[in-house]
């Protein structure tokens, strides 16, 4: 995989909750919260070097059982990006029917890894670029001083920090680039604070913590003095980055499982997920953000730890050998 896909898919996935969900938040709790998440994804992105925490099935029975709760967590994830994806646009908001063809769709891209992902982000970042582009920079002379006064929150700093670990899911992809994911971390964390600015620059605080606070900013955007429909692309690029983490949180779940099996068993598995998507895109599952988010950093950072001492194991065998 290119590096600049790396980076591309890191950057449309993310772009989902830092418009999405730390946009409600103050900027400097987003901002926060933001350098937070990419102090942590920079520092395990360069642990393993180029290697994926898909190989930590490699090093035992302990990264094999991390290695599965990790996959298991994050086809919860994908489920619940794959939710908030179905409400980008109000005529098909909550629909099961939209949740699933999301997945579905995300689910195809993912059958191989994720360089077919990567490739679908690298076509659609300029695309999210634009639109959301064209939301910050047209609104910059209607923001209100005095609504951005800095604020903040330790919630929504845990929040902000926790919805921008998303992209985390690319340490699992065989074939990772290092550094693509520190990039786009970094910047994920800048554009968080900056969509938090706006959307509490035009709404007010009060009302920016509103669900869907950035998309009822942009109907206040106008260009010239003349109002912009600016909503249905944001619902748009909405959409486009929903899917793309959707397939990120996928296509990282197909190679932790490619990394647990043999391949023709892995294939069998994966392809068992759309099926299993079915019901659980009925059933709407209370908290389940909370819990894969959790269990998946409860899996993640062991088998990154295992990975690296598996690393610096080998690293010695060598050098005794020479």
């Amino acid at each position: 995989m290119k590096r600049s896909r790396a980076s591309a898919l890191v950057l449309t996935a993310a772009s989902l909750p830092v418009f999405g969900l730390c946009a409600g938040a103050g900027w400097l709790s987003a901002l926060l919260g933001g350098l937070l998440a990419a102090g942590l994804l920079t520092a395990l992105d360069r642990l393993p070097g180029e290697r994926s925490l898909s190989e930590a099935a490699d090093l035992g029975p302990a990264g094999i059982i991390a290695g599965g709760v990790l996959a298991i967590a994050l086809v919860g994830l994908a489920l619940w990006a794959g939710w908030r994806t179905g409400f980008a646009f109000r005529e098909t908001a909550g629909h099961p029917l939209a949740v699933w063809l999301v997945l579905a769709l995300a689910w195809a891209a993912a059958r191989h890894g994720a360089e077919t992902p990567a490739r679908c982000a690298a076509v659609l970042l300029p695309l999210l670029a634009a639109l959301y582009g064209a939301v910050l920079i047209f609104s910059l002379p209607e923001l209100r001083l005095d609504w951005l006064r800095p604020r903040w929150s330790l919630r929504d700093v845990l929040r902000c920090w926790g919805y921008l670990l998303l992209p985390g899911a690319a340490l699992c992809c065989a074939g990772r680039q290092s550094g693509a994911l520190t990039r786009g971390a970094w910047v994920s964390a800048l554009l968080a604070a900056a969509a938090a600015a706006v959307t509490g620059g035009l709404l007010s605080p009060a009302l920016a913590s509103e669900p869907n606070g950035f998309l009822t900013a942009s109907r206040s955007v106008s260009l010239l003095g003349v109002m912009q429909r600016f909503e249905a692309l944001i619902s748009a690029a909405r959409l486009m980055s929903g899917f793309c983490l959707c397939a990120l949180l996928l296509a990282a779940c197909r190679c932790l499982i490619g990394g647990l099996t043999p391949p023709r068993a892995g294939d069998r598995i994966f392809n068992v997920i759309p099926v299993v998507l079915i019901p659980l895109c009925i059933i709407r599952i209370p908290n389940l953000l909370r819990w894969s988010g959790l269990i998946a950093i409860c899996s993640g950072l062991p088998a990154g730890i295992l990975l690296c001492l598996g690393g610096k194991r080998n690293f010695q065998k060598n050098q005794k050998n020479t």
